[in-house]
């Protein structure tokens, strides 16, 4: 007599994971936030793990695709906080992993009581263009870009 073995249906939909540096109060407890049909996970800072947002692509939808929806979101929270978020590393795979620090961590910038009430959403190119501007001119050390 034969056994069939059922096997769960794998889960196909990659998750996004982005290390940052940020200077953004950040939440102290996991945190989910609605962009754009996603729902990114902004996950805290520990003494060994960076702050990490995750998102899980959507049905259909490419890796590529999915990290331009990340891209667009951390440019949006770089506009409405008025900080630096910086990449500092990108994974991805079948479930949202954890992304370490190096030991020269420094101090970090966190908020008990973490609230986005609002970020821009827009599907005009050009205001897409301005908020990916304004994130890398914060990110630059700079005096040329402080405008």
């Amino acid at each position: 007599m034969s056994v069939k073995r059922v096997y769960p249906k794998h889960n196909t939909r990659e998750w996004i994971v982005i290390g940052l540096k940020t200077g953004v109060f950040w939440p102290t407890k996991e945190t989910k936030v609605d962009f754009k049909g996603h729902e990114f996970l902004l996950r805290p800072e520990t003494d060994t793990l960076a702050p990490t947002i995750a998102v899980q692509a959507l049905e259909g939808e490419t890796y590529d695709q999915a990290i331009l929806v990340a891209r667009r979101f951390l440019s949006a929270l770089s506009w409405v906080t008025d900080e630096k978020v910086i990449e500092d590393m990108i994974s991805g795979g079948g479930h949202p992993v954890q992304i370490g620090k190096n030991a020269k961590g420094g101090p970090r910038s966190i908020n008990n009581n973490f609230k986005l009430d609002y970020l821009p959403d827009t599907s005009d190119d050009d205001a897409l263009l301005a908020l990916a501007l304004y994130r890398e001119a914060r990110n630059v050390n700079s005096p040329f870009y402080s405008f």
